[in-house]
């Protein structure tokens, strides 16, 4: 199931009947701009059982262009290294790079021609794409 909420909703509220579902484990993921929440749940004999340990936060990357700068960002405080691959028109690879060992991992990029760009954004096993139009 997947449903798309109003970002200007300043309240969502949505009741699930899961006990319904055959017993095993579940996931529920809330995302936002910014982050994606992982709920763990399980479903043992029409009961739903929070696993508060196994919920993880996963902080999205940030991409936004200023002029002909591209700053692109990540909140990582677990410090998963992040991969920025940077696509032409051709989807030829123009720039690919890993960044590591900080919380907070950034770089500005500077295009020299004009164009539309790709830029893939790889973390912990999940990827994020950005087109920026380059003018000149």
């Amino acid at each position: 199931y997947k449903e798309n909420v109003d970002k200007d909703a300043l309240t969502y509220q949505k009741k699930f009947s899961l006990n319904k579902l055959p017993d095993g484990p579940y996931n529920l993921e809330l995302e936002d701009e910014l982050q994606i929440v992982t709920l763990s749940l399980a479903v043992k004999d029409m009961k739903i059982v929070r696993d508060e340990i196994a919920n993880a936060k996963f902080f999205k990357p940030v991409v936004y262009k200023k002029g002909e700068h591209v700053y692109v960002s990540k909140f990582s405080p677990e410090q998963e290294p992040m991969r920025v691959i940077i696509y032409n028109n051709n989807y030829d690879v123009v720039h690919d790079e890993t960044l590591t060992g900080k919380v907070d991992l950034g770089r500005v990029y500077t295009f020299e021609e004009a164009g539309d760009y790709t830029i893939a954004v790889k973390s912990d096993n999940k990827t994020f794409e950005h087109t920026v139009s380059i003018n000149k």
